[in-house]
């Protein structure tokens, strides 16, 4: 992640703002210290009546045949147990 003072951010703003709206994340220091975070906002998510549309005339799939898929190329003795409840920390 690249480093950038608050007097370069004053000074070339819109540079590092042009950058950051590439991708760029940076980290904004002041007398080398880190102060704050810059990074591109995520874009707007996609309506879920889209998604169905675009899906709906894909394949359904077969839990079953999924899992064999699976088992035929991984090594399933290293799952993880389901068994036991998960244990949270409620404070």
């Amino acid at each position: 992640m690249k480093t950038v003072s608050a007097s370069d951010l004053r000074n070339n703003g819109g540079e590092i703002l042009d950058a950051v709206m590439r991708g760029e994340d940076m980290i904004v220091t002041r007398r080398g210290r880190a102060i704050a975070e810059l990074r591109p906002l995520r874009g707007p998510g996609v309506r879920i009546e889209t998604l169905q549309k675009a899906f709906k005339h894909c394949p359904g799939v077969s839990n079953d045949a999924l899992r064999a898929d699976m088992a035929e190329f991984l090594d399933l003795s290293l799952s993880v147990s389901t068994t036991e409840p998960s244990r949270s920390r409620r404070g």
